[in-house]
């Protein structure tokens, strides 16, 4: 086994990036807010197209499944 850990934790994320220039550049604020703003945004975005997604593939899965023995006729005895 190596001496690396599996997780990098001195990960630098977009919000965390952003918070530390902002006090760097020591401006107003404004450009910060909006950028944290757009970051918010993009993340729920994200998150219910990743949820759409998985949603739609159950609904292919399980709907085939279930739909299937429903297609074919039941033989009359």
């Amino acid at each position: 086994m190596t001496d690396q850990s599996p997780f990098d934790t001195n990960v630098v994320t977009l919000t965390r990036f952003v918070m530390e220039e902002g006090r760097r550049a020591q401006g107003t604020g404004e450009l910060t807010q909006l950028l944290n703003a757009v970051c918010t945004a993009v993340k729920a975005i994200s998150t219910a197209v990743r949820k759409a997604g998985i949603a739609h593939l159950l609904t292919e899965v399980i709907g085939n499944k279930i739909s299937t023995p429903l297609k074919t006729k039941t033989p009359v005895l």
